[in-house]
């Protein structure tokens, strides 16, 4: 991957991949529910800034969250994020149990954009990369055609 860094934080840094076209989120640390949503809304900048329909979502380098954000995940930010105009998230598990099942319940809850999650980060960018030829995004999300 090719990185360009688009924001900074002790908690998230988003980098653009220009090869990939896509947003690489790598958050990191304990996360408190105001660092959870400070990061969504930098996502949500970067996406007005650099247009583009993926996202990396990296949770390997997060030890904790300090509250249940499955929901609010589900319900508020990813329908923003589609909104901005994200079509897929490939979604890295973090090492912490209790991070993992919030992870994967607000996947599963989740109705737009099309989410997976991974245990590493290669299956999530090999994902990535394929996601648009399996799944078509105006098919299975009911969005546009690009």
């Amino acid at each position: 991957m090719s990185l360009s860094t688009l924001l900074e934080s002790d908690s998230l840094v988003i980098s653009y991949d220009d090869e990939n076209q896509w947003l690489y989120a790598d958050w990191q640390g304990e996360l408190s529910n105001a660092q959870i949503k400070a990061g969504i809304d930098r996502i949500l900048s970067c996406l007005h800034q650099t247009p583009c329909r993926k996202i990396l979502n990296d949770n390997s380098n997060v030890l904790a969250a300090t509250w249940y954000f499955s929901e609010w995940i589900a319900y508020d930010a990813m329908p923003r994020l589609a909104e901005a105009g994200l079509q897929y998230v490939a979604w890295v598990l973090s090492p912490s149990l209790e991070c993992r099942l919030y992870a994967d319940q607000a996947v599963g809850l989740t109705k737009t954009p099309l989410a997976a999650v991974f245990d590493e980060l290669i299956g999530a960018h090999q994902w990535l990369r394929s996601c648009e030829h399996w799944f078509p995004a105006q098919r299975y999300l009911g969005t546009p055609a690009p």
